[in-house]
């Protein structure tokens, strides 16, 4: 038997751009990847193992157990393992830095010799840029060369532009005709964001974005876009694959930080008519061509996300931009896609990261109104991460018939 061993570090981009293997992240963050590494569970079964922090609490394996779910092995050391699972095809972090190399040196020689097939087994300083937005930048780049937006669902507004100085900054504010959205080359779950609203923001005089051009060396500027709703397209990539896995709907927040997936397609405005199925497919058969193209399963191999969105445009008509971001890690929209699997096909619902007080979280109840069908949850309450000691963050998912 031999399986995957999942870790999870959702500060890897800020890893890659401290680019030091000591790389710690803030007290804060520290905390949200503790609270929430459960939720790694529902990648994977009994072959494969988790790598964690704390121990899995008793009554949240029993809630598990009564959902019917298989999950991995949570372990903190190599001891916790069985013979058979030491037999691993695969080392799966969130995603990839110098730090998690670092973490797991001393696992590498347990892999399978496969694994070292994969070009992020061994850290290159060029991986550095591969996992910064300068990739989203390169596929909008050939989504917007496709000739894709001429059959009229699709639209690129604008190619993200690499700032690299405070000079073309206050150009940008000068000529500005509607606002942009300032993007650090590595942050995720919408963290590393300012945005310009009008000439009035004084860009040169900020403090955020003249630490952060500081801190990282350039900035992303695109156009900042009327959003009707996130969505997100997953794909695998191995050496001589790149396979569809499908489509996620998203919630975040005004400050364009994720906050939850939705299970199935929620209810959109403004989209009496618009073709969402067919322009689904376009943008999917568009970004594995662009992939093709990059030849990106030379320089990478696993996970591919890719945010999107569905817009309003000037004139009022609804486009979906196919190429938002591109994440080469793992994401929540995968995540999502997995959980999906679980449930019953007729669920309907969202499921959200919560920050809950103490008494919030001993309060919160594992489950509540669950009805199964077929062996398979239907609606009602679920967390799916235990509550937090000393309050922090959670995951609960409520589906409705």
């Amino acid at each position: 038997m031999s399986g995957k061993l999942f870790f999870f570090n959702p500060t890897c981009e800020m890893a890659v751009a401290n680019a030091q293997v000591s790389y710690m992240p803030p007290a804060h963050l520290a905390k949200f990847e503790t609270d929430l590494e459960f939720i790694l569970l529902y990648l994977g079964d009994r072959k494969d193992c988790i790598w964690v922090r704390q121990p899995i609490p008793d009554a949240f394996k029993r809630h598990l157990d009564l959902m019917g779910w298989s999950y991995p092995l949570p372990i903190s050391q190599l001891e916790d393992m069985t013979y058979s699972q030491l037999a691993l095809t695969q080392l799966s972090p969130w995603g990839w830095s110098p730090a998690v190399h670092k973490k797991f040196e001393q696992l590498k020689g347990l892999m399978d010799q496969s694994w070292y097939l994969n070009p992020l087994s061994i850290w290159k300083p060029a991986h550095r840029s591969l996992l910064s937005r300068l990739t989203g930048q390169q596929v909008a780049q050939l989504v917007k060369e496709s000739g894709i937006e001429a059959k009229g669902l699709l639209a690129v507004p604008g190619i993200p532009e690499r700032i690299n100085s405070m000079r073309r900054l206050t150009e940008l504010e000068r000529d500005l005709s509607s606002p942009i959205l300032l993007k650090t080359p590595w942050s995720a779950s919408g963290r590393g964001l300012f945005k310009i609203r009008d000439r009035n923001e004084n860009v040169e005089n900020n403090r955020w974005v003249l630490s952060k051009l500081k801190q990282q060396g350039f900035l992303m500027a695109e156009p900042f876009l009327n959003k009707l709703q996130d969505l997100s397209f997953h794909f695998e990539i191995t050496n001589d694959t790149i396979s569809y896995l499908g489509t996620t709907f998203f919630k975040s927040d005004n400050d364009g930080r994720f906050s939850g997936c939705f299970i199935g397609t929620p209810a959109i405005a403004n989209m009496t008519d618009f073709l969402l199925s067919e322009a689904i497919g376009q943008a999917v058969q568009t970004l594995q061509q662009a992939f093709i193209e990059m030849h990106l399963s030379a320089r990478y191999q696993g996970y591919v996300g890719v945010d999107a969105m569905l817009f309003l445009n000037d004139e009022g008509g609804v486009k979906l931009h196919p190429c938002i971001e591109v994440n080469l890690r793992h994401t929540m929209g995968l995540l999502n896609l997995f959980i999906q699997k679980r449930l019953h096909a007729d669920s309907r619902g969202f499921w959200e990261i919560k920050q809950v007080c103490d008494s919030e979280a001993a309060d919160t109840p594992l489950a509540r109104d669950v009805v199964m069908r077929d062996g398979r949850l239907v609606s009602g309450q679920v967390a799916l991460t235990p509550p937090p000691t000393d309050g922090g963050f959670m995951a609960v998912m409520t589906l409705t018939l």
